[in-house]
């Protein structure tokens, strides 16, 4: 966990190292809650950013930050 995300308060946005490391703990299956308390974000952060990265099934940290801009 970087000093940056130790620091975040709950409900500020993702950046794409944040987005990489979720992939990772996913693959992990890692918990929601789990995931939402490295990160440093609320648990329904979490939930949207799944949604917003989701291709064929999965989630993908390009996918989500191709989607931020379109």
């Amino acid at each position: 966990m970087t000093k940056q995300q130790k620091n975040r308060k709950k409900n500020h946005k993702l950046v794409y190292a944040d987005r990489l490391l979720l992939e990772q703990l996913l693959e992990e299956k890692t918990k929601i809650v789990d995931i939402a308390e490295i990160l440093g974000v609320s648990r329904y952060t979490i939930h949207n950013e799944i949604k917003r990265g989701q291709h064929k099934g999965k989630y993908s940290a390009d996918v989500a930050q191709k989607n931020l801009f379109t």
